[in-house]
């Protein structure tokens, strides 16, 4: 009965010393000396980036933005607009006379560093004087988490961006924000990003981060997934042969003397593709075959009339080309250049050039190459 007594004492002290170490650990937010009341989820230091993160919603209400999450794209996006009559933030953005900002939008992908801002600014009778838009990394990625839905942003950078200053104290676990007698937000920018080319080439950038990725521009149902197995051994070919049977994993393997895939790969149905040269055809509207050839082999499994993506044990998406990277270099013999970046787990590994040219009426990335 003693030792019961005991054990019993040690597991409530245990409890106790549990949820003190927690209490202790709560993150306070404050802005211009209003705490933050957190409904639902509470903020938190990311272990792998060493960061507090928070909630979107109440950080967005705090500093007076909106914030909506597209759940799709998997983007976050903080927007708030100014009115010049009434004390509007302004910024010689461009280094071309006072220009009062309208528009600022802050946007992050989940799981990536990389964030961009849009802004639009307006002269002093209200029309609009421009427009930019600038790319930065974060040391921090922002979070959606699959099983609660709860969604978050490293909450320097979201701040640091709409004008805040941003102080940590660690004693206190208190990350404090202020704007008072702050009459500037966002960046100088050195040139105008929002060039008429970068714009009319977004899609063949997002159509080259797709092949990066290997993806391919598909519209892939990952709702089912599906198996294979082969005649024999031979015919496995150590992956490049063609298989006898595709099966939904939620059927039994098909009964026979068949050869069992030994990387358990897994097949997905492509909704907007039926064979590879449909594929090919796509991405020629946005590349020439010489840079559709670096990226793509025929990647995909045709059968029975459908096209299947294919994930086998090997990693994926490692090297990413970010879509949102793009910089106008110059204009020369009726060619165009730009820059993009490309991320190694998530990390900024190196930039390439990108040479567009117009043929047909469209412009085609028709080289690469690599700073």
């Amino acid at each position: 009965m003693k030792k019961c007594m005991i054990s019993i004492i040690t597991m409530i002290l245990a409890f106790c010393f549990i949820c003190t170490a927690y209490a202790a650990n709560e993150i306070t937010v404050i802005v211009n000396d209003k705490k933050i009341e957190f409904e639902q989820y509470k903020p938190y230091i990311f272990n792998r980036d060493n960061r507090v993160v928070v909630p979107i919603k109440e950080i967005a209400t705090a500093i007076g933005a909106e914030v909506v999450y597209d759940e799709e794209k998997n983007i976050i996006t903080f927007s708030k607009r100014y009115d010049i009559n009434n004390g509007a933030f302004y910024d010689d953005f461009f280094d071309d006379g006072k220009e009062f900002l309208t528009l600022y939008q802050v946007s992050f992908r989940c799981g990536e560093l990389a964030y961009w801002v849009y802004l639009e600014t307006s002269d002093n009778n209200g029309n609009v004087a421009g427009q930019g838009e600038w790319f930065g990394m974060t040391d921090c990625i922002s979070i959606h988490n699959i099983d609660t839905g709860a969604v978050f942003v490293p909450i320097k950078y979201v701040a640091e961006e709409f004008g805040y200053t941003v102080t940590w104290d660690a004693k206190t676990a208190t990350v404090t924000l202020s704007n008072k007698n702050i009459k500037t937000i966002g960046h100088k920018l050195g040139s105008k990003q929002n060039n008429a080319f970068l714009n009319e080439v977004k899609p063949n950038i997002q159509a080259l981060s797709e092949c990066v990725e290997e993806m391919f521009c598909a519209d892939v149902d990952f709702s089912e997934e599906y198996a294979v197995v082969y005649q024999s051994e031979q015919q496995y070919d150590n992956g490049s042969g063609q298989p006898s049977m595709l099966y939904n994993i939620k059927e039994e393997v098909p009964k026979g003397d068949y050869f069992e895939d030994p990387t358990k790969s897994s097949y997905y149905i492509v909704r907007n593709f039926n064979t590879n040269e449909e594929v090919r055809q796509y991405l020629r509207n946005y590349m020439t075959d010489d840079i559709i050839n670096k990226w793509f082999h025929n990647d995909f499994l045709e059968y029975n009339g459908n096209l299947y993506l294919h994930r086998g044990g090997r990693g994926y998406g490692a090297v990413v080309c970010h879509p949102h990277s793009g910089e106008f270099l110059q204009e020369k013999d009726d060619k165009y250049y730009i820059t993009v970046d490309f991320l190694y787990f998530n990390d900024f590994d190196h930039k390439e050039i990108l040479e567009f040219t117009k043929i047909k009426e469209k412009w085609i990335i028709t080289q690469m190459y690599e700073l």
